[in-house]
């Protein structure tokens, strides 16, 4: 899974609207729009903010993901 179908998919998970995401990032609706199609990739912070975790726990998990583990 790459980062848009993850923010979009953990979005749904929390019952939050595009519009919603973006009041908490303080981001726009497009800007949300264009993360989860994977126009744009959010920066390491805005990471950080929308899954409160570390990002290098979503990096570990996506290479493992593409080399099958």
């Amino acid at each position: 899974m790459n980062i848009g179908n993850a923010i979009k998919v953990y979005r749904g998970k929390q019952g939050l609207t595009q519009e919603d995401l973006a009041m908490r990032l303080n981001k726009s609706t497009r800007t949300i729009q264009r993360y989860e199609s994977g126009q744009t990739m959010p920066s390491m912070k805005v990471i950080d903010k929308i899954f409160n975790i570390k990002v290098e726990y979503i990096l570990t998990n996506e290479l493992l993901e593409k080399r099958g583990i």
